[in-house]
């Protein structure tokens, strides 16, 4: 996954979630990363095979395996706020899990 156009020195983070699901599921993947003055980002990662399941901050759980044609969520984040549009970086799209 490649980010263009991104805040310089911005603190990135990539996620994975159930497009299904609220704030109740997903699993970070990586690190945080700095943009760099160029503004891109490149992630290389393998689609885990589960994500974490939520109900209350004290039980959490990753038992949740990825279902065959299931939607999910690719969302790269940062906290810090965008002077452009005075609200923090996002960028994410859908994509359609394939299982083995």
């Amino acid at each position: 996954m490649t980010g263009t156009g991104l805040n310089p020195g911005f603190h990135m983070s990539l996620s994975l979630s159930p497009a299904r699901s609220g704030n109740c599921c997903g699993i970070g993947i990586g690190r945080t990363r700095v943009v760099p003055a160029s503004g891109q980002l490149r992630y290389r990662f393998r689609w885990p095979r589960s994500y974490y399941a939520c109900s209350g901050a004290a039980n959490c759980r990753r038992s949740q395996r990825w279902r065959n044609g299931e939607r999910a969520r690719v969302s790269l984040s940062a906290p810090e706020i965008d002077p452009r549009t005075q609200s923090n970086a996002y960028a994410g799209a859908t994509v359609v899990v394939h299982t083995r």
